[in-house]
Order: structure tokens, then sequence, then C-alpha cells
């Protein structure tokens, strides 16, 4: 793929200098499509089966999703983290560019999966960046350090219109609040990530083993897949609504004839059994209906 673009460049340089960086990101997409197809056709190994795939374009339907793991490491939009007392949407990316290196640091917004053909796929991440510029006079506004201690001020923001990261080149870190400094600022935490993983299991009855043919190597390939994703489900379930009992099974059934009065059907010893402590005897305003869902509430 960099061999494309700088090739793609190249060209570019023999008509002109002017807008290369623009010209070059409006351009490459067709280029580079109709460049893979003339290597496919004339049987070329450059062209291989994953460029060819990723020439042809996206399908124009994405998935979007709150959440996911990329080599062990789960991430979770920063939506999803406001809702939770966990953080995991704290994202830095260190990025290199001629005359040196920057470290990029922003928070994830989005998680996108985009499907190509043949079932090849890609997972992008959708970020907010804040403005860690330090070569600006105003640096501080947006930038101080403290020895080893880096604060934020998550209020300025930059690269709104790239705001697109592989999930591969994400890097977790952790923002804590910076009292000192004030709300926006936050203290950027790296972590030494413990490597952890999230192994699929297998059940041994579901998979067999060819012990003639078996190639450990291959085999943990399989289990430690550094880009497995995993879509996070949330299931909403309400205590006591799963079952409901509306009849008591404690007492025999009592069969009443259709042309019984309404009032007939009122068993005033009964009535006089049941002791509810929520209502003083001298209440008046009293629901039977209420006594009894209440009684069998208690009973079940």
């Amino acid at each position: 793929m960099d061999r494309s673009w700088i090739e793609h460049e190249a060209e570019l340089k023999q008509t002109s200098n002017a807008n290369l960086y623009k010209r070059q990101e409006e351009e490459f997409p067709t280029w580079f499509e109709k460049r893979m197809s003339h290597l496919v056709q004339s049987g070329l190994v450059d062209a291989t089966d994953q460029l060819y795939c990723l020439a042809c374009k996206p399908d124009v339907r994405a998935h979007t999703y709150t959440g996911c793991i990329v080599d062990g490491v789960r991430f979770h939009t920063k939506d999803l983290d406001d809702r939770r007392t966990t953080q995991n949407s704290g994202i830095y990316v260190p990025g290199v560019f001629v005359g040196g290196t920057h470290d990029y640091y922003g928070v994830l917004l989005n998680i996108v999966r985009l499907r190509y053909v043949d079932m090849h796929h890609i997972f992008l991440f959708k970020c907010k960046w804040f403005n860690t510029d330090e070569t600006k006079r105003d640096a501080r506004k947006r930038v101080q350090r403290d020895y080893n201690l880096m604060s934020i001020n998550s209020s300025f923001v930059w690269y709104e219109d790239e705001p697109f990261i592989l999930a591969s080149e994400a890097h977790q870190v952790f923002y804590l609040d910076d009292y000192k400094l004030g709300p926006e600022w936050k203290v950027v935490q790296k972590v030494q990530m413990r490597h952890v993983w999230d192994v699929p299991e297998v059940d041994d009855e579901d998979e067999e083993v060819d012990e003639e043919n078996f190639d450990p190597v291959v085999a943990n390939n399989d289990v430690y897949q550094q880009d497995e994703f995993n879509e996070i489900q949330w299931s909403v379930q309400e205590e006591g609504l799963e079952n409901p009992q509306l009849h008591q099974e404690d007492i025999e059934p009592e069969v009443i004839a259709s042309n019984v009065e309404s009032d007939e059907l009122i068993d005033d010893s009964r009535l006089n059994d049941f002791i509810c402590d929520d209502v003083e005897e001298n209440d008046t305003d009293y629901d039977d209906n209420e006594e009894i869902i209440s009684s069998d509430d208690n009973s079940d």
C-alpha cells in the first residue's frame, strides 16, 4: 500500500507540485483501483487478494459498535463510558512525520466496520483528537508538563476532518481529572497492558484434532487472534417479571355459577381473617382488589 501511495505521488509530481496532498487524497482511490485491476489482469504477484479487495472499495453499508477488543485490550466508546464506572475510551496514537514525532491523544466516539468483497473487513475508530500542538506560543493553554506528568486541555480539539484511524493503530490511555488546573484539564496516564487475552473457548467435543497433521504453530495462531473483535450486547431484565404468578396454588379452586350476583362473590369470613398492616382498622376507604393482589404477591 505504501509503495502504491509513493508511486502515485511521483506521477502527480510530474505534472505539478501544487496542492499535492489534497490532489492525492482525491485521486488516489480511483488510481489505486485501476492500478490493481491492471496488475491482476497481468498476473503479477504484487496484486495480492487483500490489496485487490481493498481497491474495489467497501460496501456502502457499514456497521457500528459501542465496544470491541483489539489485541486483548477492550475499547468502549465515550458515550458508553459515560454510563459506566470504568474508563475504556482513551486513545493514544504515536505519530511520525518529517522532522520528528508527535503523539496524538483523544477519545473514542464510534467503532465502524467496513466490509469488502470476499468476506474481508476492517475496523475503524472514529475519535475526537485533543489539540496537543506545543509549537505555538500559546501552547500552555493546551498542554502543560510537570516532570513526567502531562496534562491536556480537553476543550481544544484539532483534526476534526480526519477523525478515523485503524483499530490496530490505537493504544489505550486513561485520563485523570486535574484538580489543580481545572475541570477541562486531564492528566494522561499510560499503562503497561498485562497481556491478558480474551481467548475464545472451544469445547473438546466440538473440535476434532488430527494428531498426524497437527501443527502447534497453526493452532496457536488460530487461538490467539490479534484482530479479535466482540460486539457488546446489552440485555435488560427486571427482577420478578419473568413468570408472574397471578393465582394461589395453596387453596382449592372454587366453582362459581355464571348467574350469581357480584355481591355474593365476597366471602366476609375471608376478609375478616385477612390482616393488612398498612391500613388502620378504622380506614373505610379500602379496595378489595388491592387486598387480593397484595396477598397473592406476598404468598409468591
